[in-house]
């Protein structure tokens, strides 16, 4: 039987409080005669039965059993058995409802809460409910027992500690009553993306759940952000009672400036109304950000395979990474696995402050819990950047030898003791030895939801799991080079550094590296970063051949006017023949326009247009021979 996930649910109980009740039982006279409690179950409130790490908000007198205090090694497994039910006066289709408090938190081992029935007194039972977990408040459970009015029946709550320490399993407030013959409730509802750039698409999506009698064969998905609201039909469905099923509608939300409140719901199961709508609907927000233009946020993940909840990361770091591809760059830094990189690994662990795993580094300024990287990043990435960082690389795919530069258009001052640094930075690693098999804290859900690690097995199998975002080279070390970066570096100059050649080693896929390219101030700090893969770094025609900051003479260049609204003009004073060569690239490092002019001399204008382009910040490099020159300019229309 499938699991019934339960937390976030809101049952229709009012829809049902209408219909006919064939049994009720909530222990407030106490456990009734003719039940059995097997075991460590008994009946108290509150305070009676919870403990340290099994805290039980008040719900009057109940049932239960704790597991947490009964301490490691002391087994609590067993059932709470009713007497005999007799439903020989009911429907066939009716349900259980119960209250139940179950954290589901496989601490030390799995476990499990479930609901048992039987029709032969006790001697066989079917199993008719799996409990998902809520950690926090108790929940409004269910139990199909479609079927089965009509006869005299058995109840048995059964929980199992899995052989190791963990929690309880609490009942109370039992009521079998008509099953509704249609209705359905959202289970949760999630946008791609909570924040993302402004106009950045956002897919929504949601699980709902049949609380009918009837099997849903199609059902109405719908989303509204106030102003516009689209609905989808799902057909050829089979969704039977109290199963759930996740649906993503196929029409995208585009973000708007600011915060947006969305709302997800599901209607018409069967093309028939649903009796109770107050829970057919829930809520999400989409943030929409503008970026400064050029800015990147590096956050660099300590994690392991051997780490279980090191899952959070990795989900944070995939949904940043599609959420704002041009401004997060996420890195994986492995420890004590097959990805280790260990003076990547040692830099960060060694990072002052840091306590464990997962943790990130952001910007190298802040550590903190990957969760916890939204805030700090949407106010980061919007903070204009002191500089504009590019890669430029050479790369003989015969030796693997790669040779790259980092150079970086100065717009406010540096101060000195700055650095560049250079990070190869793979995706899609994967091997087959259990060493590569990431254990997972979130397995079955009792932890919530995170990402569908709920849904995978703990530890995931290496077969299943493919590691992104990982760093595999540091060309500059963990810290770059000491001197990259000219003391002497002025506003509106362009300064570089050529790393020495780095071969890439036959382990790693090229076609799925990037190469980082980043920019320290003197206390270390990420002043800002460039992300390009290594063909892009290699046909975008930035590469420089020496580190000398001699190598860009914007001096030999005048742009007018500036800003610009149209076109601008670029005035070269040539003291002899040379071949001139002219690169448009946007703020984030795209290449928007180029043309070679060939062999010219003197004083030359060359216009340059802006009609095709958006409003914003370009910079212009024109190679003059060997000589680069570099200049900022903006458009504005």
């Amino acid at each position: 039987m499938r699991r019934v996930l339960l937390p976030f649910i809101l049952f229709f109980c009012c829809a049902l409080a209408v219909n006919a009740q064939y049994y009720t039982e909530d222990f407030e006279a106490g456990l009734p005669a003719d039940w059995t409690a097997e075991n460590a179950w008994v009946h108290g409130d509150a305070a009676a039965h919870s403990s340290q790490y099994f805290a039980i908000p008040a719900h009057t007198m109940f049932m239960g059993v704790n597991d947490d205090a009964a301490g490691a090694g002391v087994g609590t497994s067993g059932r709470l058995i009713t007497g005999d039910i007799d439903l020989t006066g009911a429907p066939a289709g009716v349900i259980l409802e119960f209250q139940a408090f179950f954290y589901d938190g496989d601490y030390d081992a799995d476990e499990t809460a479930k609901v048992l029935v039987s029709t032969d007194a006790g001697a066989t039972w079917t199993e008719v409910a799996d409990l998902g977990g809520d950690t926090g408040a108790w929940q409004n459970a269910q139990a199909n027992l479609i079927g089965y009015g009509g006869q005299t029946i058995r109840l048995a709550f059964d929980y199992q500690d899995g052989g190791g320490w963990n929690y309880g399993f609490c009942v109370d407030d039992l009521a079998i009553v008509d099953a509704p013959a249609f209705g359905v409730s959202m289970v949760s509802a999630e946008a791609s993306c909570t924040s993302t750039t402004v106009g950045g698409n956002v897919v929504m999506s949601g699980t709902f759940m049949n609380e009918g009698a009837e099997t849903i064969t199609s059902i109405d998905i719908n989303w509204s952000d106030g102003t516009n609201s689209y609905t989808e039909t799902l057909t050829g469905l089979n969704v039977p009672i109290f199963e759930s099923y996740s649906f993503v509608h196929p029409v995208d939300f585009t973000a708007l400036n600011g915060n947006t409140p969305v709302e997800i719901s599901v209607s018409n199961p069967n093309g028939m109304a649903d009796p109770n709508t107050a829970d057919n609907m829930t809520n999400t927000n989409v943030r929409g950000v503008t970026p400064a233009e050029g800015k990147s946020v590096v956050v660099e993940e300590a994690t392991g395979t051997w780490c279980t909840w090191c899952p959070r990361g990795a989900v944070f770091l995939d949904r940043f990474s599609d959420c704002f591809p041009e401004n997060f760059i996420g890195i994986a830094v492995h420890n004590d696995d097959p990805m280790e990189l260990t003076a990547y690994d040692a830099g960060l662990t060694g990072w002052p402050g840091f306590e464990g795993f997962p943790s990130v580094l952001m910007s190298r300024v802040a550590l903190m819990d990957p969760a916890d990287i939204e805030a700090p990043f949407i106010q980061q990435v919007q903070e204009a950047p002191d500089a504009l960082i590019q890669n430029g690389a050479t790369y003989d795919e015969t030796t693997r030898a790669l040779t790259v530069s980092v150079s970086a258009d100065v717009l406010e001052v540096l101060g000195n003791g700055g650095r560049f640094n250079a990070i190869l930075v793979e995706d899609g690693l994967s091997g087959t030895s259990a060493d590569w098999a990431q254990v997972n804290a979130y397995s079955g859900g009792g932890n919530g939801p995170m990402g569908g690690y709920e849904n995978l097995p703990s530890p995931v199998p290496a077969s299943m799991m493919v590691y992104d975002h990982v760093g595999v080279a540091l060309i500059g070390g963990f810290a770059g080079p000491a001197g990259s970066v000219a003391d002497d570096a002025e506003v509106g100059t362009t300064i570089g550094h050529v790393f020495d050649t780095y071969t890439i080693p036959t382990s790693i896929n090229t076609d799925n590296t990037h190469i980082v390219g980043v920019l320290y101030n003197a206390a270390g700090q990420i002043v800002n970063a460039s992300s390009t893969t290594i063909d892009e770094a290699v046909s975008n025609g930035l590469f420089q051949s020496t580190s000398s900051k001699d190598v860009f003479k914007n001096e030999l260049a005048e742009v007018f006017p500036n800003p610009f609204n149209d076109v601008t003009n670029i005035r070269l004073n040539l003291e002899s023949a040379s071949n001139v060569n002219l690169q448009v690239f946007n703020a984030v490092g795209q290449k928007v326009a180029a043309k070679d002019y060939g062999t010219l001399s003197g004083v030359v204008t060359l216009p340059f247009s802006g009609v095709n382009l958006e409003s914003g910040i370009y910079t212009i490099h024109i190679s003059v021979d060997d000589v680069l020159i570099t200049k900022r300019v903006t458009l504005s229309k």
